[in-house]
């Protein structure tokens, strides 16, 4: 086995444990073990406990500027939502052993948790703009950077709800019902 292979193999099995237990709970002869490997050589390769969580994180989150976002309305925003709300969806999916993993151990990381503060900000300034382009063709009933708060904070609580307790087609389904509504909502009725 490669060096590459082998230090592959000891982040995929420090993820899934991670983010199981947490940080606290889970031991480095544990970690080698699930990963077939000697404890010697995961000190070897990663130094410590703690560098290889912060290794695992770095390694297997995504970022938010990962996901294609329109950048200009093009006219037909309950698709265009829907879009969006797919692009957030499978980054939340593909994220969420490490937001597990974070959520149990955030305070033992201040570095993981600003990171981890950062990406719902950057989602919403970037929904956001997106939404000031659509204010100028339709009036908003409400500011963009709110209405963007609102549709990435739903969006991703959906998704890291359903993903634990669901089959996958249940997000797909949440978004077909909940984008179309949310554009209908967030367009100004005059009067």
């Amino acid at each position: 086995m490669s060096s590459d292979e082998t230090r592959e193999r000891i982040l995929a099995a420090a993820l899934d444990l991670f983010s199981r237990s947490g940080f606290a709970a889970v031991g480095t002869r544990a970690i080698a073990q699930a990963a077939g490997v000697n404890e010697v050589t995961l000190f070897r390769i990663f130094g410590s406990k703690r560098e290889l969580y912060i290794e695992v994180f770095r390694r297997f989150r995504l970022s938010p500027s990962e996901i294609s976002l329109p950048t200009a309305f093009g006219g037909d925003l309950g698709a265009e939502l829907a879009a969006v709300g797919a692009g957030m969806a499978a980054l939340f999916r593909h994220n969420g052993k490490i937001l597990r993993m974070s959520m149990k151990d955030m305070e033992l990381f201040p570095e993981i948790k600003a990171e981890l503060h950062a990406q719902p900000a950057k989602l919403t300034e970037s929904i956001a703009g997106y939404f000031a382009g659509v204010s100028e063709a339709l009036p908003l009933a409400a500011p963009p950077k709110r209405l963007a708060k609102t549709f990435v904070s739903a969006v991703m609580g959906a998704t890291l709800h359903l993903q634990r307790v669901a089959p996958e087609e249940a997000i797909e389904e949440f978004l077909d019902g909940f984008c179309p509504v949310f554009a209908r909502g967030m367009v100004a009725i005059p009067g």
